[in-house]
């Protein structure tokens, strides 16, 4: 207002002021509007790009979110904690696509959490659109009892973060256009079988990997429970951690012939990367050769039918996972070339009795390697010169007593059993009796190459 009474002003003293004043006036209301206009262009485009994806809400018994961007939906939750159990209930029918709002929109994905605790869902049929599961999206859902699809390799290339974003992971079922699936062949053409692509598939009787695949991911075929023999064609070049985990019931895999990655030497049953002599995925029935260096990770993961474990004098190297819920297993043999043992190494080895570490440097661990375990009644036999290391070392020294190695146990478990690479599989007392354990006393044992050998066991006192 002052400047317009000043303007005003030198308006009567001079005819150039009043052309200044307006040209004053002109250049900052055309500058103020020019900001005003870019102004709302930046929040329209900020409102705009934050409001692309929306929630739809619930359309024909299915929650969804929507991208207007590429006209894709994904399968949502109603509430990201236990208040989800009442979002789905009985069958559920996850459609292809939906029609909203004039537009039809792909079904491409499914949310994290998108079923949790949804323990009244008893079926779910996933569409081929569905490219991604997202982690936790089924967890919870004790009550799912089938999962029906009807294109197998649709379902090949889905990518599940975790099991608990698989569904067949709780459902155990499989259903293909409507017919279980028992005989699982995977499609010729798939190249990749995804990290927990088929986890949980109890239902699962056999299993045919075609010729086409070249990589099969983590745990890939985790607790399919029924399988009983597993053949890795020779076109098969990667192989994540753990493919069969849990998978109690097998007692041969074979790599083909042929591999150039991996091999199964002197008929171990096992799956061996040949570069790297790493033992990569064993069975109830493996013999771990005398060449390995390394056991990875989940190597042998719940395969309790494991009643001994004699490692081979030349392995360093004990991965995490590599033994853990091997539940019978009574007996376990660590040879003194072992510096390392990863994490949950032997975890829920519940079954153990007799450790015997050879290992006259206590191996590094960590502390959760032994847990879940009574370590309390497990006797810990280590060389006579390293009681007092062992004694003082964690978890070491949390085992029931710590005692030396004799020379009968030397000579049985480090000399005779590790040459030969033989497994217990039979134990009979002296009177022929059966057992599932070895007994105090002299035992009589079948080992898996076919020999017996009688064996003096010192058990707990």
């Amino acid at each position: 207002m002052l400047f317009f009474v000043q303007g005003a002003w030198r308006c009567q003293k001079g005819g150039k002021a009043i052309e200044q004043f307006r040209l004053f006036y002109f250049i900052n209301m055309k500058n103020f509007y020019l900001k005003s206009i870019l102004m709302c262009l930046s929040l329209f485009v900020c409102m705009t790009a934050s409001a692309y994806v929306f929630n739809a809400g619930f359309i024909d018994g299915v929650y969804y979110n929507l991208n207007t961007t590429d006209n894709t939906a994904s399968v949502t939750c109603l509430y990201k904690n236990n208040r989800n159990a009442s979002a789905y209930r009985g069958k559920v029918v996850i459609p292809s696509s939906i029609y909203y709002s004039g537009d039809i929109f792909s079904v491409t994905s499914i949310d994290r959490y998108a079923f949790q605790y949804c323990s009244g869902l008893t079926s779910i049929t996933i569409p081929p659109s569905i490219e991604i599961i997202e982690g936790q999206a089924f967890y919870g859902c004790d009550g799912l009892s089938a999962v029906h699809i009807t294109d197998l390799e649709a379902w090949c290339n889905i990518s599940f973060s975790n099991a608990s974003g698989n569904p067949l992971f709780y459902a155990h079922h499989l259903y293909l256009n409507g017919k279980e699936v028992k005989d699982l062949i995977i499609p010729e053409g798939i190249t990749s079988i995804g990290t927990e692509a088929f986890a949980g598939g109890s239902g699962f009787t056999s299993i045919t990997i075609p010729s086409s695949v070249t990589s099969i991911g983590d745990v890939a075929f985790e607790q399919c429970s029924n399988l009983s023999s597993v053949s890795i064609p020779s076109s098969v070049i990667s192989i994540g951690w753990s493919p069969f985990a849990d998978c109690s019931n097998i007692a041969s895999i074979v790599v083909q012939e042929g591999n150039p990655a991996y091999d199964s030497r002197d008929n171990c049953n096992a799956i061996i990367e040949t570069a790297t002599n790493t033992l990569i995925m064993g069975c109830n029935q493996t013999i771990i050769p005398e060449d390995i260096i390394y056991i990875a990770k989940g190597a042998l993961y719940g395969y309790n039918s494991i009643k001994s474990m004699n490692i081979p004098n030349n392995v360093e190297v004990i991965g995490d996972w590599a033994f853990s819920f091997c539940n019978n297993m009574a007996s376990l043999v660590i040879p003194n070339s072992v510096t390392s043992i990863g994490e949950y190494a032997f975890y829920g080895c519940e079954g153990l009795a007799d450790i015997y570490c050879y290992a006259e440097s206590v191996p590094e661990t960590d502390s959760y390697v032994f847990d879940y375990i009574e370590k309390k009644y497990v006797i810990l036999h280590v060389p006579a010169s390293s009681i007092k290391e062992y004694k003082s070392t964690s978890p070491w020294n949390s085992f029931g007593k710590i005692v030396a190695l004799t020379d009968e146990e030397t000579d049985v478990n480090a000399l005779d059993v590790t040459t030969k690479c033989a497994n217990p599989v039979d134990y009979y007392n002296i009177d022929g009796q059966k057992g599932l354990i070895p007994q105090q006393g002299v035992n009589i044992i079948q080992m898996s190459d076919g020999t017996t050998k009688k064996v003096l066991i010192n058990r707990r006192q």
